[in-house]
């Protein structure tokens, strides 16, 4: 953490060299953005509210934005308060569903997958680009959405971003990458490795590798607080539910949670939930705290 907090910038560009991928092309669309790189097309859906702050949603595992009643309440309250919404998909899912191709230099070979081995994402395993060295599983995944984040952030006086799921973990990654994001909420995203030891929430593939021994998820949440000229300015909360039927449950939320009371950072909350779900009205509380 002192790393993060001494070095914010500097890590920060570390991780955008070993993530981003060079190759992205970015274009606006009717409907929001498209980015696109290698056999990847990856949408950034913006709904107008007026233009005065954003708020970002990136969707977990599940489907579309669209698809899930708490996302369109958050997207009534953003354009309530004059906010434009910019809804993703993760990768192979959702908006973003359909065949993809990359390069794999271990097989040797352009890996092509259909629409339901896309939705896999262990198979990404196999990516490596002889030309992008520097490229990792993780550039197919984040990517695309931080392209479209580059683009869409510019004019906005505040920038807010919320995910849940593979989509809470999304937003812990962009976060620590994108100073122009104002706060983050991450709802059953992710967990520090020493919490995860309490049951089988390892994670999704992504979630964990060789990355993560160079920046742990400590690092990434002091990431998300730091703004460009390394100043703690930014916020970061991490939302649990209690009994949630898929991931980060208790006990392992709870005594995060509790540890975190005791050393003052980061902020972390529990819901008694049975659901892996967003709880939409503490979702706006996060989200517009002047309101």
């Amino acid at each position: 953490m002192n790393r993060a907090r001494d070095n914010g910038p500097a890590l920060r560009q570390a991780m955008i060299d070993e993530i981003v991928l060079k190759n992205v092309q970015v274009q606006r669309t009717e409907e929001g953005f498209l980015a696109s790189y290698y056999g990847f097309r990856v949408r950034g859906l913006l709904s107008p509210g007026g233009g005065r702050c954003l708020v970002v949603y990136v969707q977990g595992h599940t489907g579309s934005p669209n698809d899930f009643d708490y996302y369109r309440e958050i997207a009534r309250a953003a354009h309530a308060r004059g906010c434009d919404v910019l809804g993703f998909s993760l990768v192979g899912i959702g908006l973003n569903a359909g065949p993809v191709s990359f390069p794999s230099a271990r097989l040797g070979q352009t890996v092509h997958l259909s629409a339901s081995e896309a939705a896999n994402h262990e198979t990404y395993r196999l990516f490596a680009d002889e030309l992008h060295p520097q490229a990792t599983p993780l550039s197919l995944f984040l990517s695309g959405h931080y392209a479209i984040l580059r683009e869409a952030v510019r004019g906005y006086e505040d920038v807010s971003i919320i995910g849940i799921s593979g989509g809470g973990w999304a937003t812990t990654m962009l976060a620590a990458m994108t100073p122009e994001i104002d706060r983050s909420i991450s709802w059953a995203g992710s967990l520090p490795r020493e919490y995860r030891l309490f049951g089988l929430d390892i994670g999704d593939f992504e979630q964990d590798g060789p990355f993560f021994d160079r920046f742990d998820y400590w690092t990434l949440y002091m990431m998300g607080e730091i703004d460009a000229a390394g100043r703690s300015t930014r916020s970061v909360v991490l939302v649990y539910n209690d009994q949630d039927d898929c991931c980060f449950a208790d006990p392992a939320a709870s005594a995060f949670r509790q540890d975190m009371l005791g050393f003052g950072w980061p902020n972390v909350i529990v819901v008694k939930s049975t659901s892996h779900v967003i709880e939409p009205e503490l979702a706006k509380q996060l989200l517009f705290p002047r309101s």
